[in-house]
């Protein structure tokens, strides 16, 4: 995985649960408030099971064996071809660390990992609310291809 200054990107592994879930604490704190909202059990389940699949990853960046930040993907086939896609449904650097080259290492190890999987289109998101990352994305080779849009049930 990628190494910088002091930094490391890498695969989580189950003893790193328990940070991971603060980073996701906090990632659910800063989302708009029809996104907010924090289940414990449902957290430690879903980022154990992320970590035990196939299919799916966490990759983890440290700061001398600290987290300090995050990005859950997944790869799957499109319902109507055997097309597969990755996609990003949670990344999260901790605020003091933002900026620089850190979060891009992130994205590459993601990026590395979608090939290595047979991905064929790699996705990421953005919560404008958050920080607006499409410029961003587009340095990297990324293209708005849909917007989402929500609404209370």
């Amino acid at each position: 995985m990628q190494k910088i200054k002091g930094f490391n990107v890498r695969k989580a592994t189950h003893d790193d649960i328990f940070q991971i879930m603060v980073l996701i604490y906090n990632f659910s704190k800063e989302l708009p408030e029809l996104y907010r909202s924090f289940n414990r059990d449902k957290v430690e389940r879903s980022v154990s099971n992320f970590i035990d699949s196939d299919f799916s990853e966490i990759f983890v960046l440290e700061d001398d064996g600290v987290i300090i930040g995050m990005l859950a993907c997944m790869v799957v086939e499109f319902l109507f071809s055997q097309k597969k896609t990755a996609t990003e449904l949670a990344w999260y650097i901790d605020k003091d660390h933002r900026g620089g080259t850190k979060s891009i290492r992130l994205i590459k190890s993601y990026e590395e990992w979608a090939r290595k999987k047979g991905a064929d289109l790699i996705c990421m998101a953005d919560v404008p609310e958050i920080q607006d990352l499409g410029g961003l994305y587009k340095r990297l080779g990324y293209q708005l291809n849909e917007s989402t849009y929500a609404k209370e049930a």
